[in-house]
């Protein structure tokens, strides 16, 4: 029986193995946000709220906050926040479904990571790893940065090793992992460390 797994995994293609494993990861982890948003309540005191309806009430981007410890939140988070409860009405499982969609993400490029420099099985292996990884259930139904800031590290880590390292170089590409760049700093200050490889 595991030969035949085997030989099954070893018959799809990258693109079919990369997009089963971000389906199956955004099903579990929708699952288990939605088991968390029907049995716990929502923290409607998390800074990420509070500035996304601070967005939604001023109906601007650039709101106006008089707390020095709301400021300190980067600027990208409450924005999707406040997008998400806008799309779904002020509905909280709106927050949980596209936290569980970025964790997929993180899946997903994790896999397109260990493909650049290892074979098909072995990579699937580690996006396996990656699908069941406690910390990414943990953190899905929740509205703060913890999966956005994983999502982002994996992210910039695959188009950089994909553009310099391995030569594939096009300025789509490269539009695309500076636009990225600039919304992840947006995120948290510390993605400066990839600023040198920016300019």
């Amino acid at each position: 029986m595991t030969n035949r797994i085997l030989k099954r995994l070893e018959a799809v293609t990258d693109k079919q193995a990369a997009i089963t494993l971000f389906i199956s990861a955004f099903i579990l982890r929708l699952l288990y946000a939605l088991y968390i948003f029907i049995h716990q309540a929502f923290d409607e005191n998390n800074a990420y709220i509070i500035i996304a309806k601070y967005i939604i009430e001023q109906g601007t981007l650039f709101y106006d906050i008089n707390s020095t410890y709301l400021n300190a939140a980067g600027p990208v988070l409450p924005w999707l926040n406040a997008l998400t409860l806008v799309v779904f009405q002020n509905n909280y499982i709106g927050v949980y479904i596209v936290t569980a969609l970025g964790s997929s993400l993180i899946t997903f490029y994790t896999y397109k990571t260990a493909r650049l420099f290892l074979d098909k099985m072995t990579s699937f292996f580690i996006g396996a790893w990656s699908l069941f990884y406690f910390s990414y259930f943990h953190f899905a139904p929740t509205p703060g940065k913890d999966i956005w800031m994983a999502f982002f590290m994996i992210y910039l880590i695959y188009m950089f090793i994909k553009l310099f390292v391995y030569n594939k170089f096009n300025y789509l590409s490269y539009l695309i992992f500076i636009l990225m760049y600039v919304i992840s700093f947006h995120l948290d200050e510390r993605y400066l460390i990839f600023g040198p490889f920016i300019f």
